[in-house]
């Protein structure tokens, strides 16, 4: 399965930055590729992204289902894509660097099905 984290600093203390991310829209904005976001209730959204794979290009719609919110520390959720046999779980973790600074770390873990899933998968990794 493909597995990705990411780390950032981000320069502003972590009530500061929770604030930013308790707002979905604003961290899905981030997503490279995404196009458009619906909320559908607390715990379930669904986000339209293009998604580049080698030279395959396709719109997407991913349903995201948050699975555990733990205000100022973490967002755990799911993801399984309604046009294609692609799941994935991750993870929004925030924690306090110094009084002025947030550390963000990113984790998301994918796997994708069906006859192509072995080759998206190894594409997914390089990605």
């Amino acid at each position: 399965m493909p597995a990705i984290s990411e780390s950032v600093t981000v320069d502003a203390p972590l009530g500061q930055t929770w604030d930013f991310v308790k707002v979905m829209q604003n961290w899905a904005e981030l997503l490279p590729g995404f196009e458009g976001m619906a909320v559908l209730s607390e715990t379930d959204s669904e986000w339209k992204v293009r998604g580049d794979v080698g030279i395959l290009t396709k719109l997407v719609t991913m349903q995201v289902h948050i699975t555990d919110w733990a205000d100022l520390a973490h967002v755990k959720f799911s993801v399984v894509c309604k046009e294609e046999p692609l799941t994935a779980t991750g993870a929004l973790i925030a924690s306090t660097l110094d009084a002025d600074r947030t550390t963000l770390d990113f984790e998301l873990d994918a796997h994708a099905g069906g006859m192509l899933g072995p080759v998206v998968n190894a594409l997914l990794k390089n990605v």
